[in-house]
């Protein structure tokens, strides 16, 4: 039995051809001495005495030239030489000799029809598979790909050990755009049944490429060049490489550039550039950003070098572009750009008009429920502005308060808001997720310029500045009727209920958020810490109880000139009901809610105090809380980050801080604004001050899964108690807070 080379089917020499594919069989040449020696003969080799001359009777003058002569009477046989024969064979039945000659016969003739059927049905079989194979490559080249396929497939039934058709398959499976796995294994197999072809593996690595995953197209040209040394195989690699690493210096500089990141945008452009110098797009990306931070020289600089390389038209009107720009621009550099003056509006419109679609620029705006009327406001005074027969902004504002507007965009940032509002508090969670831009350099400048230098620290991390600042009041104070209380009566919490209760009245602090009840634990000194995405509590203990008791202290008041809950109700409605119906003395709460109370009860029965003392561990303390800074933050993932950077520059500006301050009492962080008498004598700024010292920043003391934790269930409970709550039944709560970050 010998194996085909062809298709590796098993079968006997003796036909010559194989039975399977078809393919002649071709011996490989025999040694000269393939007959083994006498000796090595069986020993059940059989020899018939009678039959052979005996050896003595030989003569002796026998030699290669001259055959022996045998004394035999002369009318013996002779043999074909003409010499005597040597042998006398026994007479044989003339019966038996027929039978044998039948029996022969009928042998050849059964031998002649075997070799017909072995030698024919291959052959039919061969003709089969090279017409599937030709009306294969038929349907590739008029890129019927399905049919092509279907052909490839019917040969490989007939001959699997091809490997040449399973290349075809693999090229029938790419081309149909949806059969990429097919076309894998398709090729896989070719290479695995002829691995020194390097043919398989380019197209194999094309494959990877195609669908865009390099890492696997590196792997398997670098698997082919390890078997074939071949060199085709070899530059494909290198190219391969090559194209990886431009691209990934190209997605490097995109988010650096989206991030407004132009330093870090631009040396990875010129990186790429260094590895692919034939493409002019990347002169023009580097361009673009050294115009983002008005630096034409730069510019020009860069499109000279990428002119003479690649001779590109777009680069030579690249060049003419930027120079009609620099006479109509004013000039104007990192110190700020004045986005009101008409010559800035022009080149402003030119900008947005490459992030448009169809001439439209689409945005979407979060803000809280308080703010959106103002939002809504403020944003189609934007759009007038830079709104023309060639641009249209298209706006929605919705409504996602700070906590809720982070998680969503932490969570999916491709659909989140363009421009969102946000607390310095919730700035790290941000930089973690990658979910926030860096503010551009032209806008910065306006930034730094225009507000408080600890406006600006609070949102700026690692030298990079990301947020708009708008208000230095991202926290709570104390605002009380002035017609209730003195000004020297808002001091203890204590006092302050019993005053309250004279009156018919009462004092809110809702124990039942933890953005509230936390500044007991907070002014208790309990662990409470949250760093790298990790949240450290220690509650369960004698501070923590302690924190824990004095909330049930104030809440024994409920109903007797306390109240420490809102109920269904959201708690700036709540407080502005409360005091509009008289029903409130006091209320701890944003200091965005300020102007709605003056709103119901006059700005001249208001007043605003730093948070009250509250009694812990035997002892008046002064009450901590949550503090810091807002601001407007731009979307990583925007699809018009130059537009939602212009739109949350504008939002914050100097003229609509203080338009938010006359409408919502909101403190603003503009140096210009907080200048004037008014908000210099605003009882909240004050306020707000006094608190400082005893403020927290929300980033830095807990993460986004506190807020849902039994932190504030732990309030509710003793609210609904009120306060009448033991010890043991305490303590069990406070493990439980710090068994949910363990």
């Amino acid at each position: 039995m010998v194996i085909c080379k062809n298709c590796k089917n098993q079968f006997d020499e003796y036909f010559g051809i194989c039975p399977n594919c078809g393919a002649q069989y071709i011996p490989e040449e025999q040694p000269k001495s393939a007959i083994p020696p006498i000796s090595d003969w069986p020993d059940t080799f059989e020899k018939n005495t009678e039959d052979y001359v005996p050896v003595d009777q030989i003569s002796p003058q026998f030699n290669a030239q001259q055959p022996p002569v045998i004394n035999q009477p002369v009318d013996q046989p002779f043999d074909m030489q003409g010499q005597t024969a040597i042998k006398q064979p026994k007479k044989k039945s003339k019966g038996k000799r027929i039978t044998i000659i039948a029996i022969l016969c009928a042998l050849l003739l059964a031998g002649g029809a075997a070799v017909s059927v072995f030698y024919v049905m291959p052959q039919i079989k061969q003709h089969q598979i090279e017409e599937q194979v030709s009306n294969g490559e038929k349907q590739l080249e008029e890129k019927n790909y399905t049919e092509a396929a279907e052909s490839f497939k019917k040969a490989i039934e007939l001959d699997s050990y091809n490997s040449r058709y399973y290349e075809k398959l693999g090229e029938s499976y790419l081309a149909q755009g949806d059969k990429y796995g097919e076309a894998e294994e398709a090729l896989k197999k070719a290479i695995e049944l002829d691995p020194d072809n390097p043919t398989y593996y380019i197209k194999l690595a094309d494959l990877y490429t195609h669908i865009d995953v390099s890492e696997k197209a590196i792997e398997t040209l670098e698997e082919g060049f390890k078997k074939t040394s071949d060199s085709a195989v070899k530059s494909k690699l290198d190219q391969l490489k090559l194209d990886t690493q431009y691209n990934l210096y190209i997605e490097n500089a995109n988010t650096a550039k989206a991030a407004g990141n132009y330093s870090e945008a631009v040396q990875n452009y010129m990186e790429a550039i260094k590895l692919k110098s034939d493409i002019d797009k990347t002169y023009i990306y580097a361009a673009e950003v050294y115009m983002a931070q008005n630096d034409a020289d730069s510019a020009i600089a860069v499109l000279e070098q990428g002119r003479t390389v690649t001779n590109s038209e777009d680069i030579v009107n690249k060049i003419s572009e930027i120079n009609s720009s620099i006479e109509n621009n004013n000039g104007n550099s990192f110190e700020g750009i004045d986005i009101t003056s008409e010559k800035n509006i022009r080149f402003l419109k030119e900008a947005m008009k490459k992030e448009a679609i169809d001439g439209v620029v689409k945005l979407k705006v979060w803000c809280s429920s308080d703010d959106r009327n103002i939002e809504q406001e403020l944003t189609s005074e934007f759009k007038k502005m830079f709104e023309d027969s060639e641009l249209i902004i298209d706006i929605k504002v919705g409504v996602s308060n700070e906590d809720q507007a982070v998680a969503k965009l932490i969570e999916n940032p491709e659909d989140a808001a363009d421009v969102f509002s946000f607390t310095n508090g919730q700035l790290l969670n941000l930089i973690d997720s990658r979910c926030i831009a860096r503010l551009p350099d032209y806008f910065k400048g306006n930034v730094t310029k225009d507000n408080t230098s600890d406006s600006i620290a609070a949102f700026t991390v690692d030298d990079y500045l990301y947020a708009y600042p708008v208000s230095s009041d991202a926290g709570c104070v104390m605002y009380y009727d002035k017609r209730v209380f003195k000004d020297n009566e808002v001091g203890n919490i204590d006092k302050m209920i019993a005053i309250a209760e004279k009156n018919n009245k009462s004092v809110f602090f809702d124990l039942s958020s933890p953005w509230y009840n936390t500044g007991f634990f907070l002014t208790a000194g309990c662990r409470l810490e949250y760093k790298n995405n990790k949240q450290i509590i220690e509650y369960a203990n004698t501070k923590g109880l302690n924190a824990a008791k004095a909330m049930c202290h104030i809440a024994e008041n409920t109903g007797k000139g306390f109240i420490g809950t809102s109920g269904t109700m959201g708690i700036n409605d709540y407080v502005v009901s409360g005091f509009g119906k008289g029903e409130l003395a006091a209320a701890v709460v944003a200091t965005t809610t300020g102007s709605r109370i003056k709103k119901v009860i006059g700005n001249e029965n208001v007043g605003a105090a730093k948070l009250p003392t509250v009694l812990i561990d035997c002892k008046q303390q002064q009450l901590h809380s949550f503090g810091g800074y807002m601001a407007k933050g731009v979307n990583l993932y925007s699809r018009v980050p130059f537009t939602a950077h212009l739109l949350a520059c504008y939002l914050t500006s100097s003229k609509n801080q203080e338009y938010l301050y006359k409408s919502s009492g909101v403190i603003p962080t503009n140096k210009e604004v907080l200048d004037d008498d008014n908000i210099k004598n605003d009882p909240a700024l004050k306020a707000i001050q006094d608190q400082t010292p005893y403020t927290h920043s929300q980033g830095s003391v807990v993460g986004l899964k506190y807020w849902s934790s039994y932190a504030g269930l732990l309030g509710v409970d003793i609210v609904s108690k009120s306060g009448k709550v033991s010890d043991d039944s305490l303590m069990t709560a406070l493990k439980k807070i710090d068994n949910d970050f363990s």
